[in-house]
């Protein structure tokens, strides 16, 4: 055992904890000091738990390192997959069509104003409030999304996620900008 007080966790004839911001001693009379807790193993090796500073500095550091790579999380592969072989475009189904349609919108912000809550997931009531897209493309596998893709002025595309006809409901709305950035996800 470990000379020195014990604080409240389990300790067994193997290991002892004790608080060690003074040093303390082990069985085989090593000293040992840290900054926060220690278990002490029969061996006399340290396992320390940090303190609540040390805590802060290493999610300060993580958080430094982790920031950049979250940038470039926000990047997509849309402009690539749809540039793939695995794409083709091919004219938007019938079944899609609504009667009347409006001129394609062409400002990203009336995209961006898009309300699943109220507009609901049809693909032919988006069409039929956003005008004809630019291109639909497939994919002959049948578990892989097709798209319905809006090619805007600006460089952002729309695009929303659907299943093959006939189904009448798309699985998601992206904006992307055109190095892929993504603006908005809506699903």
């Amino acid at each position: 055992m470990a000379f020195g007080r014990q604080v409240g966790l389990h300790t067994d004839r193997n290991q002892t904890t004790h608080n060690s911001m003074r040093d303390r001693q082990t069985q085989s009379g090593q000293s040992i000091r840290c900054a926060g807790l220690a278990i002490v193993n029969n061996f006399g090796l340290p396992i320390l738990i940090v303190s609540r500073m040390s805590t802060l500095r290493i999610l300060a550091f993580l958080f430094l390192c982790v920031t950049p790579a979250l940038a470039d999380s926000e990047k997509t592969t849309l402009r690539k997959i749809w540039a793939s072989s695995r794409y083709t475009t091919n004219s938007i189904p019938a079944a899609w069509r609504p009667a009347k349609i409006p001129a394609t919108a062409s400002d990203v912000s009336v995209f961006e104003s898009f309300s699943l809550r109220t507009e609901g997931l049809s693909i032919t009531n988006f069409i039929a409030k956003y005008g004809l897209p630019s291109r639909y493309m497939t994919t002959k596998r049948d578990d892989d999304w097709d798209y319905l893709i809006y090619d805007l002025p600006s460089g952002h595309a729309v695009a929303l996620y659907v299943p093959k006809p006939p189904a009448k409901t798309f699985g998601a709305c992206v904006i992307i900008t055109s190095d892929d950035s993504l603006v908005r996800l809506i699903k």
